[in-house]
């Protein structure tokens, strides 16, 4: 009987013993069966909430986790746009910098191209106008792409000139082009500079013999103020030195 009693004892969960064997034998019997199956189905619906609770605390749990994440993210991003910022600020500066000293640079271009254009291209034009034999009368400049000033020889009415391009020119054309800008840089330094001698290789190589005899005069009349050196291995060049200056006017070396 003790054994039975303490075993009650234990169901009874801290009533009396007398107590909870009333309350048992005051149940219908015939109604258990029911209350434990509404019991058993009540249970199944708290494991159910408990399992969704437990996963909506694991969701929140890693929102909370990703949040953090976030939040750390966040601070190293706004940590980078501001070294960004700094960056910028420094490249902007300097950009600045290089845009003044950029336009301070063109303006003094121009002014020294304002300054020294005019006599330089009238002198490249004279020398021109006489390696062509009066094909061209001078020079000008022409504004391309971008208004960059590029050079063009004049020649035709000189009221109306007909510009021609260095890209229009035949080889030999441009040959007498590049030669008269060095003859007229020469003669602008001999102005205030000591003579100095020109050394010429092969240059009347592609000039016919009209325009060749142009030239030996303009070398001619340059030798009088700078020494001029005219290599060739052309034998028809000296004949026609010859004929053109005389042989008085000029001092033949033959190399062997």
């Amino acid at each position: 009987v003790n054994e039975w009693r303490d075993h009650l004892a234990g169901q009874a969960r801290g009533r009396p013993v007398d107590e909870f064997i009333e309350k048992v034998q005051a149940e219908n019997p015939e109604t258990l069966d029911e209350e434990i199956a509404e019991l058993d189905e009540t249970l199944t619906q708290l494991d159910g909430e408990i399992e969704s609770v437990r996963a909506s605390r694991q969701d929140w749990a890693g929102q909370r986790t990703e949040m953090e994440n976030a939040e750390d993210t966040a601070a190293r991003h706004e940590q980078e746009a501001a070294f960004v910022a700094s960056s910028l600020q420094g490249y902007a500066e300097r950009f600045v910098r290089l845009r003044v000293a950029l336009a301070l640079l063109n303006s003094q271009i121009d002014a020294f191209r304002r300054q020294n254009q005019g006599p330089f291209l009238e002198k490249a034009g004279e020398w021109f106008a006489e390696l062509t034999g009066a094909s061209f009368f001078a020079i000008g400049t022409h504004y391309g792409e971008g208004d960059k000033p590029v050079i063009a020889g004049l020649r035709g009415d000189p009221s109306h000139p007909e510009e021609v391009l260095v890209s229009g020119m035949s080889e030999g054309t441009r040959d007498q082009l590049y030669l008269a800008l060095r003859f007229a840089g020469l003669e602008l330094h001999l102005q205030d500079h000591k003579a100095m001698p020109m050394i010429l290789d092969d240059l009347l190589v592609h000039f016919d013999d009209t325009r060749a005899a142009s030239a030996l005069k303009a070398l001619s009349r340059l030798g009088k103020s700078s020494q001029v050196f005219l290599f060739t291995h052309h034998a028809h060049l000296v004949e026609l030195a010859r004929e053109t200056l005389g042989p008085e006017s000029f001092h033949l070396v033959e190399i062997a």
